[in-house]
């Protein structure tokens, strides 16, 4: 995440690869797959403001006849102050370049080469040397602590500012980087492409090997390097003079990483190593790197480990934490860097401002990066609220389990959705938006804004989809999200995430993502209801009117002119325990009417637009999302029009037929009660008109017996015309036909013990009846929740011929011969 001085602290996001051989924003490397980068840098923040380092790049052609390659990184400016790197050797085939192309005005290096083959494997060894250019505010890129400020002055009209945060008294010099998002070029070379990640990624760096203006070295107050993945070697070198001994750092990345959660810290680092978690069978480690000089690190660290509980909570909800195996890179940690505050998920190591870290819902929001925008990333920076709405949607989640975090779930999902109402960009970032780190960056608050909407109002769609769906649903989804072989380690757009929860939910949700994640404003609803029925223990609601509130919008983004979303109602009884909370969708309107239906049912657009709710208590106040769960806001007003029609509906199973029955109330309706049938629940056709029954009290009760059943599943619903002539429809109830053919003898002729099939009624309790050739009843054993198979103990009867009698529900269903021998 970015730092947001003056608006919210809390982190960015990351991004990973999903089609491999694609271009990243500024077009380098379409030709070539990224395999592996080869990294060693050396780094002394006691001495000047560069690095200088070599980075190998392993790739394989994606097209024939590749006469160059491309790679991003800074332009040297010479003037008024330095910045930017000369590149001073590359090799290829083994051999320098005669000729050593340096970055253009984009940023971009051309190298020519000549590979005739599709899918070659090949390399380009790039040496380069020069000083990141020094980015105050939110674009920083490289920060060096004993250069507190520093006027930046070159191409990219970046503003003045302080780089480097003056941390506690004994920390010393310091250098840290942050990459996102296009400051990965800032300071390496590489392709800047988050739909292609390096499968792996070695990182060497070679610092100095002495304390702060010391002549001798100790091995506890030397620099050391906080990097991504496992430290496998820390070599020293004490040859030559004092001022040329140094160490090296090794760390391996076998997680495939986009180029912008590469990170390096370099510091006199306190280190804390707080043992292992497990993870899916692997024993995670779990490190913090912490400047010294502090008074107290008891309040971080407790910060910390309150943070790494959700470790375990993120990877049940959403599958395992992706990077668990310390062979191949794997640990889980915070180190002390940026500045001042906020935090950056650098893959399997966050870097955290000293200002922020006690502050556990910036620590939480950073680890939920790992999951979104580490394990799967945005494909690209128009879809960065894929990564900054779950992680700041997570702070919320992991307080509904977790204790002690210094905040309430609800407290803080309020806080976002008053945020998200003010937003005047959408969450997802238009074309226009992502031409470089300051427009995507830039404050909040703003028709292109969209420094803050990726957060809030990204974090409130996902809120909405949980509503939505219910937690099974909502939860399943994200896991199969982070999961599935064709994500994770990749990257995904936001029509992939619509997708799941589309083809999960049955839904179309394209206007809802298009109202919500494309569009800004918000809904401003006016919810109709009645409290109905015996003991007024029923509830009727219907959207009376949604007002659209517009901020404002970007320039390229239309403002939604309807929003389809899901409508949260809170309902509470007398008597404590009276309490529930009820999700429908409004779905638009058609006619100027409102489309309703429960949360997660695919019904009909057609339906009613009215629903009804039978509760287990009498209600004494309903009241609008007050845990707010969704971006509406609304008022409920009592009405005493709504359509109070469909009380229930159900089918009973009988041998012959099934019997279906409507319960209305006594109000006056438009047509005749239609019986419609289906066989897979999606296409009804009319059957029949359901008879009205002699009225017995205030309700009305329709029949109708369905004589021709279909032979497997069958679906059903009734349906008539409300007094405004829209048609509405009951739930829909599915039946599967016991038929002659249901059930079957297995072992016939039967010894001791009579087999038979009944896999047709799985769950239900059977009474068999045995008769003998006569008609005498012989014996009779009712089984409960019967399996796919039932067996009956024969022994001590006679061998002859005998009658099996299957009965279900006090209805006879079959008869079934067999033989004892």
């Amino acid at each position: 995440m970015r730092n947001f001085y003056l608006l919210i602290a809390f982190s960015l996001i990351s991004i990973l690869s999903l089609g491999q051989g694609t271009t990243g924003f500024s077009g380098t490397g379409a030709n070539i797959d990224v395999d592996n980068y080869q990294i060693y840098w050396r780094i002394n923040p006691d001495s000047a403001l560069g690095i200088k380092g070599t980075v190998k790049i392993k790739f394989k052609t994606t097209v024939a006849s590749v006469n160059s390659i491309t790679f991003d990184l800074r332009k040297k400016v010479t003037s008024p102050t330095a910045s930017g790197f000369t590149i001073n050797s590359i090799i290829w085939n083994g051999a320098a370049l005669t000729t050593t192309p340096q970055p253009n005005a984009s940023n971009i290096v051309s190298v020519p080469v000549n590979i005739p083959v599709q899918g070659t494997r090949d390399s380009l060894i790039i040496s380069y040397s020069g000083i990141p250019p020094l980015r105050a505010g939110q674009a920083a890129g490289y920060n060096l602590g004993n250069d507190p400020s520093v006027t930046l002055a070159d191409s990219s009209s970046q503003t003045s500012g302080k780089t480097g945060y003056p941390v506690s008294a004994g920390s010393g010099n310091m250098v840290n980087t942050l990459s996102e998002s296009y400051e990965d070029r800032d300071w390496w070379p590489c392709k800047a492409d988050m739909q292609d990640k390096a499968d792996t990624i070695d990182i060497t760096v070679n610092v100095p090997y002495r304390t702060n203006n010391a002549t001798v070295a100790s091995a506890t107050d030397t620099f050391w390097v906080a990097s991504n993945g496992t430290l496998i070697d820390s070599t020293i070198d004490l040859s030559g003079t004092q001022a040329q001994r140094n160490r090296t750092f090794k760390y391996i990345n076998r997680y495939p990483m986009t180029s912008y959660l590469v990170c390096v810290g370099v510091a006199r680092y306190t280190r804390y190593y707080r043992g292992t978690i497990n993870i899916g069978g692997n024993n995670v480690p779990v490190v913090y790197y912490l400047y010294p000089g502090k008074s107290d690190y008891t309040g971080i660290l407790s910060a910390m480990d309150k943070a790494t509980e959700a470790l375990t909570l993120f990877s049940n909800k959403f599958g395992n934490y992706g990077f668990t195996d310390p062979t191949k890179g794997g640990k889980h940690g915070f180190y002390e860097g940026l500045s001042p505050g906020g935090g950056m998920e650098h893959q399997t190591f966050s870097a955290i401002g000293t200002e922020s870290l006690t502050n556990v819902s910036i620590l939480i929001h950073e680890l939920m990066h790992q999951w979104f925008g580490d394990k799967v990333s945005f494909s690209t920076w128009n879809d960065l609220w894929l990564a900054e709405g779950f992680a700041e949607y997570a702070p919320s989640l992991a307080a509904e389990t977790i204790t002690g975090t210094g905040y309430t779930a609800y407290n803080f999902l309020n806080n976002i959705k008053s945020n998200a109402l003010a937003e005047q960009a959408p969450a997802r970032i238009p074309a226009s938006g992502i031409v470089s780190s300051n427009t995507i960056w830039s404050g909040g608050n703003t028709s292109t804004g969209y420094g803050s909407s990726v957060y809030n109002r990204g974090a409130m769609v996902l809120s909405m989809l949980r509503r939505l769906s219910g937690d099974k649903k909502y939860f399943n989804i994200l896991k199969d999200y982070q999961t599935a072989a064709t994500l994770q380690y990749k990257s995904a757009t936001t029509d992939t995430l619509k997708k799941r929860f589309a083809d999960t939910l049955g839904l179309n949700l394209d206007k809802f993502f298009f109202e919500n994640v494309d569009s800004s404003g918000y809904p401003d609803y006016n919810i109709g209801y009645q409290y109905y029925g015996p003991g007024n223990k029923s509830l009727a609601l219907r959207v009376i009117s949604q007002t659209r509130t517009l901020s404002g919008a970007a320039p390229d983004v239309t403002v939604a002119k309807y929003f389809n979303n899901p409508v949260v109602i809170h309902v509470k009884g007398a008597s404590a325990g009276n309490d529930t909370t009820i999700v429908f969708y409004d779905r638009g309107t058609i006619s100027g009417t409102s489309v309703m239906s429960k949360a997660g049912n695919g019904v009909d657009p057609t339906s009613a637009n009215t629903l009804y709710y039978n509760l287990s208590f009498a209600p004494n106040s309903i009241v609008f999302d007050d845990s707010a769960r969704t971006m509406s806001t609304g008022a409920m007003s009592v009405q005493t029009a709504l359509d109070l029609k469909i009380l229930d509906f159900n089918v009973k199973q009988h041998s012959a037929y099934n019997e279906t029955s409507l319960t209305l109330d006594d109000n006056s309706i438009n047509s005749s009660v239609i019986l419609e049938r289906s066989a897979n629940g999606n296409n009804f056709e009319d059957i029949g008109t359901m008879l009205l029954q002699a009225n017995t009290s205030i309700l009305k009760k329709y029949l109708y017996n369905d004589t021709k059943p279909f032979d497997t599943d069958n679906y059903y619903r009734a349906k008539y015309k409300n007094t405004e002539g829209i048609y509405l429809y009951s739930k829909i109830v599915k039946i599967r036909s016991v038929k002659s053919t249901s059930f079957s003898i297995v072992n016939n002729p039967v010894q001791d013990i009579l087999q038979i099939r009944t896999a047709d009624a799985v769950g239900k309790d059977i009474l068999f009846t045995i008769y003998d050739a006569a008609g005498r009843q012989i014996k009779s054993n009712e089984i409960k929740k019967a399996a796919a198979m039932t067996e009956i103990s024969v022994v001590g009867l006679h061998s002859g011929l005998y009658i099996v009698k299957i009965t279900i529900a006090n209805e006879e269903l079959q008869n079934l011969k067999f033989l004892i021998n």
